[in-house]
């Protein structure tokens, strides 16, 4: 229920990282439309989460933990590493925290599960996270606690 205005002219980039100018909003839809037809053309074959996670190793980007705000800041330095054998490797510094993760999918949303031995840090992260999207650079999770809880979100970037 928010509603947004432009004031037109305004610029903006195509895909090709050609400038465009529009003076309407029915040119901004029309260009908006074709982007879209553009991207949907079935020729790219879809990410697979296992193969992204696997593939080098990753750093906390962004946690926010309801009730506590923002404390991406926690793990600052924390370098992980996910394996196809669903084990996990944590380093910071010369210290290493073995973890476990796996995949599953729960009323049609994809999950991971993240678990570590012996951190009080890592601990924070021990939640099934519902997969929101994921990239080969970025992978975004949110945790939703159960009986009315909170929100919490965890966002991963390759290093």
């Amino acid at each position: 229920n928010v509603y947004y205005s432009f004031v037109f002219p305004i610029a903006m980039t195509d895909s090709m990282n050609q400038p465009i100018i529009f003076n309407s909003n029915s040119e901004l839809e029309t260009f908006i439309e074709s982007s879209i037809d553009d991207c949907d053309d079935g020729s790219t074959t879809p990410l697979n989460f296992n193969t992204i996670i696997t593939t080098g190793t990753w750093y906390v980007s962004y946690f926010y933990e309801d009730g506590d705000g923002d404390e991406t800041s926690d793990f600052n330095g924390y370098v992980f590493t996910f394996y196809a054998n669903g084990t996990s490797k944590v380093v910071k510094s010369a210290i290493t925290v073995n973890g476990t993760w796996t995949t599953f999918t729960d009323s049609g949303f994809n999950y991971i599960e993240l678990v570590y031995d012996g951190s009080d840090i890592l601990s924070e992260i021990e939640e099934d996270w519902k997969i929101i999207e994921f990239t080969e650079t970025l992978i975004r999770l949110k945790h939703e606690s159960g009986g009315g809880g909170g929100t919490d979100y965890l966002n991963f970037t390759r290093n």
